[in-house]
Parts: C-alpha cells; sequence; structure tokens
C-alpha cells in the first residue's frame, strides 16, 4: 500500500508539477495559465493563408476523389438480385428463448 502510496504521489507530481515548471521555465506569469475558465485572450492568432488553405484543399481532393470515383463506379457495376422470401428457419427461433431475453434486460440470473 506505501509503494502505491509513493507511485501515485509521484505521479500526481508529474502531471501537476510538469505544466507549471515548464511555464516558471519560460518566464510567463503562472497566474495567467491557472485562471478558470480559460481563455484566449493571451493568443496571437496566425493570419489566414491562402496558400496553406490551396495545399491543403489540393492534397484532400487529391486523397478522396479517387476513394468516392472508385466507390461510383463499383457502385453501378454490382447487380442487385433479390432473393426469394423464406420462412423464418427453426433455428432462429432458438434466439427467443427467456435465457437471452433474461440476459439482454442486464439483470443478475437468480441463483438457486
Amino acid at each position: 500500500m506505501r509503494r502505491l502510496s509513493f507511485k501515485f504521489f509521484i505521479l500526481t507530481a508529474m502531471l501537476l508539477g510538469s505544466p507549471v515548471l515548464g511555464i516558471l521555465l519560460a518566464g510567463h506569469p503562472v497566474a495567467r495559465y491557472l485562471e478558470f475558465p480559460p481563455e484566449s485572450r493571451y493568443v496571437r492568432h496566425a493570419p489566414f493563408s491562402w496558400v496553406a488553405f490551396a495545399l491543403y484543399t489540393l492534397f484532400i481532393g487529391a486523397v478522396t476523389i479517387p476513394v468516392i470515383l472508385n466507390a461510383a463506379k463499383s457502385f453501378r457495376q454490382i447487380k442487385i438480385e433479390s432473393s426469394p422470401t423464406r420462412s423464418f428457419p427453426w433455428r432462429g427461433w432458438n434466439d427467443f428463448k427467456p435465457l437471452d431475453v433474461h440476459i439482454l434486460k442486464y439483470r443478475p440470473m437468480p441463483v438457486s
């Protein structure tokens, strides 16, 4: 138990202490990062880049358009045939036995 507590303490110190240590080493004020709810008023957003937008659009299009065209082409080649309707087989009714219904209700089974 003592060893588990020590591991939990180390994990907590690493998860909470590392970000604060990084903030202090970077020279930023800690209070800015500890406010709740967090706000993005200190962030300077990068300006919109049409070049980056165009490159991302071309990349996404180059990946998705061949997939969509291939799917459309293969869909046209599939011949859908209707199968004759049959009655429900006897082994299919086995799923409706009381045990399965009991399990589907998520209740514990009675022990006798």
